[in-house]
C-alpha cells in the first residue's frame, strides 16, 4: 500500500514498519540493529558509516554528545533518507514498466489485458534489494534460479518451513510474457498443489523488463 502525505512525498508500508523499527530504537530495544544496518546499506553507500554515525545517536550511545533532540534529528535524516530512496526506485520502476515492450527470446510480447500474479518467499538482504533496484538479481552464490508459487497461501506455507524468509513478494506478468519465459517444472508439489514457475538465470534480466508490479504482499 502506498500513502501521500500533505507534501506530495509517498509514504509505503514498508516506510512505516521502518519508522516503528527506529522508534522501538529509540527506547531501547537492540534487537533490529543488525536488520536495520542490512537496509541501510543499501540506503547509503559508503560502507555503512552514515548508519552507523545516526543510529549512535538515534539510540543515544554516540561517543558524541547525546540528547533527546539529536536523536530525534537522526531519526529524521534515516527516514528521509529511506523516502529518497524509495523515490529513485519509483524513478527505476517507471522505466522497467515502460520497457514492458521490449524483445524477449527473439520476439516481440506486448502485454495484453490478462496478467498474473506470482508469489516468492524472500530473506530480508532480498527483500531490500528487490525494493530498492526493483528487480530480481543474481544471488551471492551466482546459481540461484528464482522460483514462485501461484497463491499466496501455499508460498507462506513453503516460507514457515524455514527461518531465513522475512516476507512475501507478488509480482504481476503478463501470462503471454510468463509462457515465454517460466520453467513450469513442478517443484515441491506436497506444497505448491496449484504448481510453480522457475525463471532460470538467463531469463531474468527479460523477467525483469516483463514485470508490471512488485508488491509486499506478508
Amino acid at each position: 500500500m502506498i500513502y501521500s502525505d500533505p507534501t506530495g512525498h509517498r509514504k509505503t508500508e514498508s516506510y512505516y514498519e521502518i519508522e516503528m523499527l527506529l522508534n522501538a530504537s529509540m527506547k531501547g530495544n537492540s534487537s533490529y540493529k543488525n536488520n536495520l544496518q542490512k537496509l541501510y546499506g543499501n540506503v547509503y553507500d559508503d560502507g555503512g558509516n552514515t548508519f552507523k554515525y545516526l543510529y549512535g545517536l538515534l539510540t543515544q550511545t554516540s561517543p558524541y554528545e547525546n540528547s533527546a533532540g539529536r536523536a530525534s534529528w537522526a531519526k529524521g535524516q534515516l527516514l528521509n533518507a529511506l523516502e529518497t530512496s524509495q523515490d529513485s526506485y519509483d524513478k527505476k520502476f517507471g522505466y522497467v514498466t515502460a520497457a514492458s515492450d521490449l524483445i524477449v527470446g527473439g520476439g516481440a510480447v506486448g502485454f495484453s489485458k490478462s496478467s498474473i500474479s506470482l508469489f516468492r518467499a524472500v530473506g530480508p538482504e532480498e527483500f531490500y534489494q528487490i525494493f530498492k533496484t526493483g528487480t530480481f538479481e543474481i544471488g551471492g552464490s551466482g546459481f540461484e534460479a528464482k522460483q514462485f508459487g501461484y497463491t499466496l497461501e501455499e508460498t507462506l506455507a513453503f516460507a514457515n518451513k524455514f527461518k531465513d524468509y522475512a516476507a512475501i513478494i507478488e509480482v504481476k506478468i503478463s501470462k503471454n510474457a510468463l509462457k515465454k519465459l517460466g520453467d513450469f517444472t513442478s517443484v515441491d508439489p506436497f506444497i505448491f498443489k496449484s504448481g510453480t514457475v522457475t525463471i532460470t538465470l538467463e531469463k531474468l534480466g527479460d523477467f525483469n523488463k516483463m514485470i508490471k508490479e512488485i508488491i509486499h504482499a506478508l
